[in-house]
């Protein structure tokens, strides 16, 4: 006889194929207003926090730009450091004049440290268009004219994906899983986006026009978050008529580095997800269903009448998962990443559980040293100028 709890298993299942397939859809081909001739002053504002080891490789990318000097300057702010990434930072200012360094004085109890670091940087900018990227980054020598050539008149926001290795990259297999994630998630960002429902975008890999960024107030007008991504993107699609597009192009694919102790990728996994209170209501049924589905179906393997239905029903998301990733690894040209698709899920699913436990125990993230308390949205400042390796 079936039983109510069969039926709610199959009923999800099938919300969650509905779900991939839309966001199938999402990924088609569209062809976008484009404007290749437009050559604005472009800003571009990289934040950084005891960068001392990956800072140089992210400005040696910024100086391979295919941009027109004379219309690119690169804000660098040292947010607190007690490293020597000023040192490094005044280094290549010297021998760059492209470069500008500028070092937060003052801790903002209405901003997150990394949102008052990044408000700090557009303040002392002069570019139409700004984007954001982070000291962890590398970026492709097309980046900047990629971006810009997506502002038509109506565009105030485009965002591209990250990913957190190269093809050529021999890291360890985490590494590779963890890239794999990232895609997944920010692929589902980007398919909802270009079907009309923007849901988030990534922080170090976007761009808006300055005016937009004006109208809305700036990060110091949109509340005290540590994501604040999410924060601007709504801001921007609640107070504005801009609109706002996203792109699978492998012109805007940054890479940065991933995490390999237990405790960082808790602490970065924990960021995000307090970010998700503040997705729109579609974003939270996709999160809904998802999270469901992979807490679920496992657990109905336990028992004995719902084993074949779980194990059918666990199949099933593997399937749709990973004819989702095939399609999104295609676009970007990264399908070297499907042979971590089995430990991927694995890692999914793992964490899927751990997490929605870990933020109902813990009202606490940190980011760099900084203690948030998720709760009274604030920061604890005695952290401010404490080293940390924990990374964005």
């Amino acid at each position: 006889m079936v039983t109510l709890l069969q039926i709610m298993l199959v009923l999800l299942v099938f919300a969650y194929i509905s779900q991939i397939l839309y966001l199938l859809y999402g990924t088609r081909k569209i062809k976008y207003p484009r404007q290749f001739n437009f050559e604005p002053v472009v800003s571009i504002i990289v934040a950084a926090r005891n960068e001392i080891l990956n800072l140089p490789i992210c400005l040696d990318s910024l100086l391979k730009l295919d941009y027109p000097r004379d219309k690119l300057e690169i804000i660098l702010v040292n947010d607190h450091s007690i490293d020597s990434t000023l040192d490094i930072m005044n280094a290549y200012a010297q021998q760059n004049s492209i470069f500008r360094v500028y070092s937060v004085d003052q801790v903002s109890s209405k901003l997150s440290g990394k949102a008052n670091a990044v408000a700090f940087g557009i303040s002392k900018s002069r570019g139409a268009i700004v984007i954001l990227t982070d000291a962890d980054c590398q970026v492709p020598t097309e980046w900047v004219r990629e971006y810009v050539s997506y502002f038509d008149q109506d565009i105030g926001l485009v965002a591209g994906i990250t990913l957190l290795d190269s093809r050529e990259d021999k890291g360890k297999i985490s590494g590779k899983i963890q890239s794999l994630d990232w895609l997944y998630l920010l692929s589902i960002g980007i398919s909802s986006a270009r079907n009309r429902i923007p849901l988030s975008c990534v922080g170090n890999n976007v761009a808006f026009r300055r005016n937009v960024y004006d109208q809305i107030g700036g990060f110091t007008q949109l509340g005290f978050s540590i994501t604040e991504d999410f924060a601007l993107l709504n801001a921007i699609i609640k107070l504005s008529n801009w609109k706002v597009r996203f792109s699978f192009s492998r012109k805007l694919l940054v890479l940065s580095k991933p995490v390999y102790q237990i405790r960082e990728l808790f602490h970065q996994r924990k960021r995000w997800a307090s970010g998700s209170q503040f997705v729109r209501f579609f974003g939270k049924v996709l999160i809904l269903i998802g999270g469901l589905a992979h807490i679920f179906l496992p657990l109905s393997l336990f028992a004995s009448n719902f084993v074949s239905l779980g194990l059918g029903g666990i199949l099933t998301i593997l399937l749709f998962d990973f004819l989702f990733l095939w399609r999104t690894t295609n676009l970007l040209g990264r399908k070297d990443l499907l042979k971590f698709f089995p430990l991927f899920e694995i890692y999914f699913f793992l964490y899927t559980t751990f997490f929605a436990f870990a933020l109902l125990l813990s009202r606490k993230v940190q980011w760099k040293g900084i203690v948030y308390d998720l709760k009274k949205r604030k920061m604890n400042k005695s952290d401010v100028n404490s080293s940390s390796t924990v990374k964005n």
